[in-house]
């Protein structure tokens, strides 16, 4: 399994559980350094990733031995077809500029909802003229939901998909879409995978918004104390335990947070039954839908 950095916290406040801020400077250096030795292949980022893309371009010399995702920009609803590409295509050029690179591995279409209906294949097909012209290497697609998944046209030929799943959000476990997928070479990354930090908390730290779950919660993280895991390691042994994830992206607070990560990815396979945690609320398990108070 290949391992790829997420940048959320390196250009933003990102996630539920985070206590630090932003990565600093000096903590980004070392978990760079700590990342190349320890096998991390790529950096994921993107556009509305807060100045991440700057700061992967300011620290060039630590960052330009790691591939490199990055993801289609976010335009806004009301733009013709025709715009939309324009605008998409300029924001990618300004990518390359910010991360100083002269091209990335993977580009990600980041909102799906771009390549569905009547209009979706034109949008692609431009993407595949970035690639022709050797500035992306692979082109895929980061979606929420099975469903949005079903919703992409089949004419639509991606090279990545990139997807939630975590011991809470299992709606991609056994799914045929993904099956599908995987025989024809696609390679299949797993994001998502703490929950923003949900399965990483105790009970008591989740916010009111969580209060739902808060029973689910408990009985999972007393679930990992009789089977003697952190929840670091029940977390990441579950993602373990999927066959077909290629890569799994996952972010830090700081380079503690990553050497801790690498070896619970480095750990041995514990066989567990997890699905019985599978929470099918999606107001829960799609952070797009939170309120949070934080």
């Amino acid at each position: 399994m290949n391992y790829i950095l997420g940048t959320a916290q390196i250009g933003n406040d990102y996630g539920v559980s985070n206590k630090f801020g932003k990565v600093s400077d000096e903590d980004f250096r070392k978990v760079l350094e700590i990342a190349e030795k320890s096998g991390v292949n790529y950096l994921d980022t993107a556009s509305n990733y807060g100045d991440s893309e700057e700061r992967i371009g300011k620290f060039y010399e630590l960052t330009k031995d790691f591939l490199l995702i990055t993801k289609t920009a976010n335009s806004s609803k009301q733009l013709s077809t025709k715009s939309k590409i324009k605008y998409i295509k300029e924001e990618f050029i300004n990518s390359l500029k910010k991360t100083k690179r002269e091209k990335v591995e993977i580009l990600l279409v980041h909102d799906a909802a771009d390549i569905m209906g009547c209009n979706g294949c034109e949008i692609y097909d431009s993407l595949t003229e970035l690639k022709k012209k050797g500035l992306v290497n692979k082109l895929g697609v980061s979606v929420y939901s099975v469903n949005d998944l079903k919703k992409i046209s089949s004419e639509i030929s991606i090279d990545v998909l990139q997807y939630p799943i975590n011991v809470f959000n299992q709606e991609f476990l056994n799914c045929k879409e993904i099956n599908l997928l995987k025989e024809s070479g696609v390679e299949l990354h797993a994001r998502s995978i703490f929950l923003q930090g949900i399965l990483l908390m105790k009970t008591s730290e989740l916010d009111d918004y969580f209060n739902a779950i808060k029973r689910d919660h408990k009985k999972y993280l007393n679930f990992l104390k009789d089977k003697n895991l952190s929840r670091l390691m029940g977390a990441v042994n579950f993602i373990k335990t999927i066959n077909e994830i290629d890569a799994a992206v996952f972010g830090v607070q700081n380079h503690k947070e990553l050497k801790e990560i690498i070896h619970a990815f480095n750990s041995k396979t514990v066989n567990l039954e997890y699905k019985n945690f599978f929470i099918k609320n999606k107001k829960i398990t799609n952070p797009s839908f939170w309120k949070i108070t934080r």
